[in-house]
């Protein structure tokens, strides 16, 4: 009983079993050429011939989403690494989403905010939820309980009258019912 890696052909690529992998809640196991498999009471990070690429054990992972970084858990606290399983930003974090077009979602003082591919804090923790997706999410400031931010337009879309205050924003608005308002990767309107 196990996990085996197996090409198109359905044939063994590794000959090896593995107690269980990694998987997101698509049900994928497998992107940016790598895998994590369950090693004991954590995961190892592997190719696709079954070559391991982890320098440590990780309590918990995130798939990658892109060539970049991919989350994981080391010591109760969340950093990144890279395809080769080299640690790029060190584990500091309560919570992480892997790296998607250049950002991070990352839980600090349990708030969610957005780091770029340098580990600086781009758009401060003022969120309750995030959701990881390739290019939209739904990213919930305090005093907004609906609606996502578009980290590749920088548009905040809404699809309630609310109102909008301090923290994220740098200036207080007021959102009608569908209106957007732009959102610079610094966190300013």
């Amino acid at each position: 009983n196990g996990w085996q890696l197996v090409g198109y052909d359905g044939k063994d690529l590794t000959g090896k079993t593995y107690e269980g992998v990694h998987m997101d809640e698509k049900r994928i196991v497998h992107r940016n050429d790598r895998i994590f498999i369950k090693a004991g009471n954590g995961y190892q990070m592997i190719d696709n011939t079954g070559k391991v690429y982890s320098k440590h054990t990780y309590e918990d992972v995130r798939l990658f989403n892109d060539t970049t970084y991919a989350a994981v858990k080391i010591n109760d606290l969340w950093g990144f690494i890279d395809k080769k399983g080299d640690i790029v930003i060190e584990p500091q974090y309560e919570d992480a989403r892997s790296f998607s077009n250049g950002f991070a979602a990352v839980k600090v003082e349990g708030l969610w905010g957005y780091i770029n591919i340098e580990g600086q804090m781009v758009i401060h923790n003022e969120f309750v939820d995030t959701k990881e997706k390739a290019y939209r999410g739904k990213y919930v400031p305090r005093e907004i309980t609906e609606g996502y931010v578009d980290m590749i337009s920088g548009w905040y879309r809404t699809s309630r009258t609310q109102k909008v205050t301090g923290g994220f924003y740098t200036c207080p608005l007021f959102l009608a019912d569908g209106e957007t308002i732009r959102v610079d990767r610094q966190g300013g309107c």
